[in-house]
């Protein structure tokens, strides 16, 4: 920022990489630690989801390269493969689709930490690790304003695009050229699409270029959403060749990157195992560099852009606009301070309401160390043997591969979990009233608390069940109804199988929204005296507005317990080429990661049911919440002592 305006004027794209190759060596340790909290995770999502979807493809070669031929004639035979490898296409279209969706929301976390970092250098800020986190949970909500506004202009792009494609054939039938359906005219008219590509392709092109800067314009000026895309537009102006080659040139690199890893490493059957897995490791390694170096580019351009239209760039003024993201938003404890959850229970109303994502897992870690004793019973106790039915079962599935099984496992699984709930979630709501507790008295308190769960639980359960079976419904209006599936062809058809990656899609979406007001309802059923469909409304009130941090502590806590599951199964359960003496300590390895992901997963769970309450301005009183939790043991549960008579005439008095 000590540079004159004429020097950033006159950058060019040698000299944009060389100031980035600065920015980061001058604060290596800051920038270091950013790379592994953040685009080290993200960097790993596409190779991962390269590697599932090169498991199922070789699933369905190997389907299709064993079809047995003397049943070819059979139609069931045939009805049944091609209902196989159709539902093994959908697995890989809905996984890129996840992947794809997950990689965009969690990319605008490093966006964040990575422009606020350079920004503050060249404010010439003290800045730190700590602080760049604590301002990441407000910079990724003005970021995920900005890009919803892109995706819907994009949105917008698409449509206008397949309604011209639309009108250009209903236009072609009307004057009677397609009427005969020739050889020849099919093939004139899919020139159309092809044409309208062109337009359209430069079109979402540009809106990428405006959306590239926009993003930058969220972080480092007051304005977001649609007036972000307006500020964009007109700071690429002049300088569109700079962000076309620099943009350009980092998507290229990212995208060879992916295709040498999906060719060396998991397609390269025969190089050997160990260099496979090297060159796996590189490859995340030199995204993760790709990524950052992006990043850093990017933050530069803004300020060179800044500099192209006379736009002056206040330092002072940009310092105190960084300053706003943190300052005020984020207390933390002292050293001195009692460490247990009573200090967020008196903290302000604001301070708990703006607690973001990575202040909710300080204070999960803090409460977990505070009451280590009794949390690490209880682990013990119910958490432990969880973990160990949950690992179990894959190497049940094996053996007894029983729909019916499955369904009976899953609902004792369920049913078992809310054991845990009960007794985490009402453990880190005594700590935060400071009340005396003991392992006895949760231990007491459970049997009451997981039958409110249960009723809770099941209402969830009769939702979904009616969701699903409006699913079903839907589903054969659309396709059995109108004889869609009439003809073995159809099932081909590329249309139909958007329409039913669109139905799975909506029908995912409502089913992840339907989880989410689960995940508040259960901690609103233990610590307020409602249950059941009560309990579901104000859960569902509850993350009005907090949804992003209900949605992000949810999905994190389940990707974690679903990689670690996947992880057992792969390297313990079939890791048939590994020592018998390695698999036992990955697998024990493996159970003791599931039982603290768990744990921390309902702290977490809690203490973003305090962040709801406080977003919402109601009160959290201390003495109500006292008196409410006392009431699960206090009278309801008389130990026998041991001088009575433990005879079964005692149970009848």
């Amino acid at each position: 920022m000590d540079r004159k305006l004429e020097e950033f004027h006159l950058m060019g794209i040698f000299d944009i990489c060389r100031e980035a190759y600065k920015v980061t060596f001058s604060w290596k340790k800051i920038f270091s630690r950013i790379a592994l909290a953040l685009i080290l995770p993200l960097a790993i999502i596409f190779p991962v989801q390269i590697f599932l979807s090169a498991l199922v493809m070789n699933k369905i070669q190997f389907h299709l390269q064993n079809i047995d031929v003397t049943q070819i004639e059979n139609p069931e035979y045939i009805s049944n493969l091609q209902t196989q490898v159709v539902s093994e296409m959908i697995i890989i279209y809905v996984s890129q689709i996840i992947c794809g969706l997950f990689f965009v929301i969690f990319s605008l976390l490093p966006t964040s930490a990575v422009v606020y970092t350079v920004a503050c250098v060249y404010c010439s800020k003290d800045i730190t690790f700590k602080k760049v986190m604590s301002a990441v949970p407000k910079l990724w909500k003005r970021l995920m304003i900005t890009f919803l506004w892109f995706f819907l202009i994009l949105f917008v792009c698409n449509f206008i695009y397949f309604l011209a494609i639309m009108l250009m054939v209903i236009l072609f039938v009307a004057s009677g050229i397609l009427s005969d359906l020739s050889v020849e005219s099919i093939s004139n008219m899919s020139v159309l699409p092809r044409i309208l590509a062109i337009p359209y392709m430069i079109g979402a092109i540009y809106i990428s270029f405006v959306w590239y800067m926009a993003s930058v314009v969220s972080i480092l000026e007051d304005i977001r959403g649609i007036e972000a895309m307006k500020k964009g537009k007109n700071l690429i102006k002049g300088k569109i060749w700079i962000v076309f080659v620099t943009y350009i040139l980092v998507q290229i690199c990212n995208t060879g990157v992916l295709f040498s890893f999906s060719s060396l490493a998991v397609h390269g059957e025969p190089l050997a195992m160990v260099f496979r897995v090297s060159y796996g490791i590189f490859c995340l390694l030199l995204l993760v560099i790709l990524i950052y170096f992006g990043l850093v580019i990017q933050t530069i351009i803004y300020f060179v852009c800044k500099s192209h239209h006379k736009e002056n760039i206040d330092k002072s003024n940009l310092g105190d606009h960084l300053d706003g993201y943190h300052l005020g938003h984020y207390v933390p404890l002292s050293k001195d301070e009692d460490i247990q959850l009573t200090g967020t229970m008196d903290r302000k109303s604001e301070e708990i309401q703006s607690m973001g994502i990575f202040d909710i897992y300080r204070e999960a870690y803090k409460v977990t160390m505070s009451s280590k004793k009794i949390f690490s019973q209880i682990a013990l106790a119910l958490i432990l043997p969880f973990a160990l039915i949950t690992l179990a079962q894959i190497e049940i599935v094996e053996h007894i591969n029983n729909s019916l099984f499955n369904l009976i496992f899953t609902l004792f699984h369920s049913v078992l979990f809310q054991l845990l709930t009960s007794a985490i979630v009402y453990t880190a709501a005594c700590s935060y009233c400071s009340k005396d507790i003991t392992f006895k008295k949760v231990m007491s308190a459970v049997p009451r608390l997981w039958k409110r769960l249960m009723i809770t639980f099941l209402w969830v359960f009769l939702i979904l069940l009616v969701y699903s079976f409006l699913l079903i419904i839907l589903m054969v209006i659309l396709f059995v109804v109108s004889g869609i599936l009439s003809d073995q062809v159809a099932l081909k058809s590329t249309k139909n199988m958007y329409v039913l990656l669109v139905i799975l899609l909506i029908y995912m979406i409502g089913a992840i929204y339907i989880s989410l007001i689960w995940y508040m309802a259960c901690v609103v059923s233990i610590l307020e005296d409602i249950r059941g469909i009560k309990a579901i409304k104000k859960g569902k009130n509850l993350i009005k507005g907090n949804i992003w941090i209900v949605f992000v502590t949810f999905f994190l806590l389940l990707i974690c317990n679903m990689a670690t599951v996947f992880s057992f199964s792969s390297l313990v359960v079939h890791g048939e080429s590994l020592a018998m003496v390695v698999r036992v300590i990955l697998g024990i390895c493996y159970l003791l990661l599931l039982v603290i992901l768990i744990h921390f997963g309902l702290v977490t769970q809690t203490i973003v049911y305090f962040v709801c309450k406080s977003y919402h301005k109601e009160n959290i009183d201390k003495s109500s919440l006292t008196d409410h939790l006392d009431d699960y043991y206090l009278g309801y549960y008389v130990p026998l002592n041991k001088d009575e008579d433990l005879q079964l005439g005692g149970n009848a008095v």
